[in-house]
């Protein structure tokens, strides 16, 4: 090689510059650009003024972000109400009245695997938003921490409710400590919540005062849930189903059966009663839409009873046929202690 070749020799080019003049990048470039130009005509606010609806948590109120890039760089920094960052998946795009654009979806999870929120945004405005819907909070960026916003609200009544991102969320204890005229002393209705949802891994969701209400839920990512027993005990009343104790048994937030007070048995499909058990043996059976009461050997007994009233106090003096379920009082002892033991949080 000459010396006016080496001195023709060309500069190396930059990384920039050798990523822009890929030909395999080509395509995003060119789509980065279009979208780039598109968002001119968008907005330059952290929220669209037309949005209808919860901020971020509606297709007619998405948040506003800068290209597809930008949704990116949004969701990066975006926490739960624990402050743990997030993990997010583009679940497609759908249509909405407030946006000439298409408006994109994306599944929310939090790091144990829980899913947390589908987020719509539209990727056409001038800048990203500075907003966060409720329940979150934004790091100052991908890799930064956020301490979630946390406050405690107490009520003229005494009742505490504990939020964190605008969400009721407590990590040590029930997130609302509410406080009822008709309770007696110190007793309180204590729910649990988490990132604004009733949940609770270790026991019932919702605990009643013990003496005067006598009411747990067992609740999972807001709905009733129950592995090795009823999700539902009423003890003294149920406005649905009378005097108790009522058990309710529930499978992801689905409703499969309920024992009321008077030792009768409920069974539930798609939300109507398929089938009564009755304590002294009879049963209504829903046959093809057609109520059929029949004897514990399927005989039938002709029309069904129009009210079930006349088992009211059956199982005071009779038998009752049917296997009933009772609670362990271990259950009661160790989530809903004697009042005297309470401290009120």
């Amino acid at each position: 090689m000459g010396l006016f070749d080496f001195l023709r020799r060309k500069k190396p080019r930059s990384v920039l510059e050798a990523l822009q003049s890929s030909p395999e990048l080509q395509p995003q470039k060119e789509l980065f650009e279009a979208m780039d130009a598109m968002c001119e005509t968008g907005v330059d606010a952290d929220e669209l003024p037309n949005g209808i609806g919860e901020y971020g948590l509606t297709a007619t109120n998405p948040i506003p972000c800068r290209t597809i890039f930008g949704s990116t760089a949004y969701l990066g920094r975006l926490r739960a109400a624990d402050g743990a960052k997030v993990a997010y998946q583009r679940l497609g795009s759908t249509q909405s009245s407030v946006s000439a654009h298409p408006i994109d979806m994306y599944e929310v999870t939090h790091p144990s695997g829980r899913n947390l929120a589908t987020l719509y945004v539209s990727p056409y405005h001038k800048r990203i938003s500075a907003k966060t819907p409720r329940g979150f909070t934004l790091a100052e960026n991908s890799f930064a921490q956020a301490a979630p916003v946390r406050n405690v609200v107490t009520e003229p009544d005494g009742t505490v409710r504990y939020f964190s991102c605008g969400v009721l969320h407590r990590e040590d204890g029930p997130a609302e400590i509410e406080v009822y005229d008709n309770y007696d002393g110190p007793e309180r209705h204590r729910s649990w919540y988490r990132f604004g949802v009733l949940h609770r891994e270790d026991g019932p969701a919702v605990v009643g005062g013990r003496t005067t209400n006598g009411s747990y839920e067992w609740w999972r990512e807001g709905v009733r849930h129950r592995d090795d027993g009823p999700a539902v005990i009423d003890l003294i009343h149920s406005f649905e189903f009378g005097d108790g104790p009522i058990y309710e048994w529930w499978r992801n937030g689905v409703q499969q059966k309920v024992q009321d007070g008077d030792g009768i048995l409920f069974y539930f499909k798609d939300g109507e009663t398929v089938l009564t058990e009755l304590p002294d043996g009879c049963r209504i059976v829903d046959r093809e839409d057609e109520y059929r009461f029949e004897d514990a050997d399927g005989n039938d007994l002709g029309d069904p009873p129009i009210s079930l009233n006349a088992y009211i106090g059956y199982l005071e003096g009779r038998e009752c046929l049917n296997e009933l379920y009772e609670e362990p009082q271990s259950t009661f002892d160790t989530f809903n202690p004697a009042p005297s033991a309470q401290d009120g949080d």
